[in-house]
């Protein structure tokens, strides 16, 4: 759990050793889906989920929309756009994108 809040933290903070650490790292993949349901159920919350059928229908549409996100993201950027060096399998860009669900930091502008 410590490594796991330590990748969020990381993550959050945008450190790039913290998402390459993930991408290599097929033991994250839980991690990751972990950040990713727990950013769905917030989110459902905010969006103003009031009982839990509310928050379940949404959370699971959150999760279905990150998946076809991540999906889109593989096939755009590994067969379709890809650079000569490019080199990625699934389970990195679920990995990555999941550990970018990890609530950000707010800054202010002044």
């Amino acid at each position: 759990m410590n490594n796991l809040l330590k990748q969020m933290i990381g993550a959050s903070r945008l450190n790039v050793e913290t998402y390459e650490q993930v991408e290599a790292d097929p033991g994250s993949t839980a991690g990751a889906v972990f950040v990713v349901v727990v950013a769905s159920i917030a989110a459902a919350i905010g969006a103003g989920a009031r009982d839990v059928i509310s928050l379940i229908g949404a959370t699971v549409v959150l999760l279905l929309t990150w998946m076809v996100w991540v999906t889109l993201t593989y096939m755009i950027g590994t067969r379709l756009l890809p650079e000569p060096q490019t080199r990625a399998d699934i389970g990195e860009v679920v990995r990555t994108t999941g550990f970018s669900a990890a609530p950000g930091r707010r800054r202010d502008s002044r």
